[in-house]
């Protein structure tokens, strides 16, 4: 095999080895990638549930806010006034 030849075949090597390393990168970053949007998902979903917990419970506190209110109307319609 003459030099230009052994030549060629490194140069090849490297393009090969270049090409490796290329989809290796590439892959990686996928991987990267599907992890951070696993990560950032699962955050959502968690923040959505708070939310929904944060929704249930000014519900249910509009709800009670409601009935104390009727029931201080319910006092002072009453006959009988607590005065200080």
């Amino acid at each position: 095999m003459g030099l230009y030849a052994h030549l060629r075949e490194q140069e090849n090597e490297i393009s090969a080895l270049q090409q490796q390393i290329t989809r290796a990168y590439i892959n990686a970053m996928d991987e990267k990638q599907k992890e951070y949007i696993t990560s950032v998902s699962k955050e959502l979903a968690q923040r959505k549930g708070n939310l929904d917990d944060n929704l249930s419970l000014a519900s249910s506190l509009k709800q009670l806010y409601d009935e104390l209110q009727w029931k201080i109307r319910s006092l002072d319609a009453s006959p009988f006034l607590f005065t200080s």
